[in-house]
């Protein structure tokens, strides 16, 4: 073959639940040319079913339905036997009644793997992009993050830990819904309350671990 040793694996997944339904197809892929591997074609489709279509005065005027598709294109790129480079492009669209979206968006990733002291760290920026068709007149942003992990097992216990730190582009990362102000009941003065730099920092910060014994298939896992 003009591109050497290609590994195929296909599969389909069909998820029926009461009110939509969930299908997705992936074909795993790999090209040995130029060192290049197509890792894998995915395509995710999500039908949430048909609603009554009802006016402001409750009555019915027919139906509508509501359906999103997500196709996934994946490649990496080995630089060398510890460092890989992958990066995957989205094609999202959607369409909820009258109203339709489709936005394209990329993830890239750097990631260093050290096989002898079982290291692996990655450097991942995810949803570079844009919408280029909105559901109103106002465009929405993607949500931009940039995101840093690494994970270490441990030389004398099945035990493997990681640490991932997410939106490194936005330091205050609090919900826009966080009660930031009270009332003091016995003054009647509106209060701030303020997050401690700390607390803020920390919301970015997330520990898991994986505790393997038997350091096969069976594992026990968490995060948080």
């Amino acid at each position: 073959s003009e591109y050497g040793d290609i590994y195929n694996h296909l599969a389909f997944l069909d998820n029926t639940f009461p009110d939509d339904k969930e299908g997705t197809f992936t074909n795993d892929f790999t090209f040995n040319k130029h060192r290049i591997n197509a890792r894998y074609v995915q395509i995710k489709a999500i039908n949430y079913g048909d609603f009554e279509h009802n006016d402001k005065a409750g009555n019915n005027v027919g139906s509508f339905s509501a359906h999103d598709q997500v196709i996934t294109l994946g490649f990496g790129k080995p630089l060398n036997e510890k460092i890989t480079l992958g990066v995957n492009i989205n094609l999202l669209n959607s369409q909820h009644e009258i109203y339709h979206a489709f936005a394209i968006a990329s993830n890239v990733s750097a990631s260093y793997y050290h096989a002898k002291k079982q290291f692996t760290s990655t450097l991942l920026f995810r949803n570079i992009g844009r919408q280029l068709i909105s559901y109103t007149d106002e465009k929405e942003h993607l949500p931009f993050d940039v995101q840093f992990g690494l994970s270490k097992e441990l030389k004398h216990l099945p035990f493997r830990y990681s640490l991932t730190f997410h939106h490194l582009n936005q330091f205050d990362i609090k919900s826009p819904y966080k009660l930031i102000a009270q009332t003091n009941g016995e003054t009647g003065e509106l209060e701030i309350k303020e997050e401690s730099i700390a607390k803020t920092a920390f919301r970015h910060l997330i520990i898991g671990g994986k505790l393997n014994p038997s350091r096969k298939r069976l594992f026990l896992s968490w995060s948080g």
